[in-house]
């Protein structure tokens, strides 16, 4: 399972009674919305997400794999837009709980790549029956796969950036200021 972004209750309470937040926090949980299957992404709905008695708990059981790959590419695409400046560091000078959805945002996407290029090698050589591994309409997690690598949109093919360099410049930058 991806790790649960560390959070607070006051970081929630917080985050709820906000009525017009920064356009970085609205489009991180913009993002959150959209990979828990929520319709209504506007503040409206996505304070209404973070409202439910089930946010916590749609957030440990979400299944990367269950969701649509053109929903994870839209994703992406709403993660990659404002280029290398929309990125935890930004986002944290805004809050600290959206720059860690933010984290959480760019895990799933990248945990639903790697495995469904995993899929296409497995099917490829066949050693398995292919498909996306999703199950049917639940997000929620069975499988154990985990990924550290921070997304950040370069031009190389694979679109990686290195592992953990978001967490590793926000310890840094943590001590820094200890």
């Amino acid at each position: 399972p991806i790790p649960l972004p560390s959070m607070t209750r006051n970081q929630l309470d917080e985050m709820k009674s906000i009525i017009r937040p920064h356009e970085l926090i609205h489009r991180v949980f913009r993002c959150v919305a959209m990979l828990l299957g929520y319709q209504d992404t506007t503040w409206a709905g996505c304070r209404a997400m973070i409202c439910s008695k089930h946010f916590i708990r749609e957030l440990v059981l979400l299944q990367p794999m269950s969701i649509p790959l053109d929903e994870i590419i839209l994703i992406q695409e709403i993660l990659t837009e404002l280029g290398p400046t929309f990125n935890p560091g930004n986002v944290q000078r805004q809050s600290i709980l959206a720059a860690d959805m933010l984290e959480w945002c760019i895990k799933v996407v990248r945990t639903h790549f790697v495995a469904t290029a995993q899929s296409r090698m497995t099917y490829q050589t066949g050693g398995g029956s292919g498909g996306s591994g999703g199950s049917g309409g639940s997000r929620r997690d069975t499988g154990t796969v985990e990924e550290d690598y921070y997304y950040q949109e370069d031009n190389d093919e694979e679109g990686k950036g290195g592992p953990n360099s978001e967490q590793e410049r926000r310890r840094s930058r943590r001590q820094q200021n200890e």
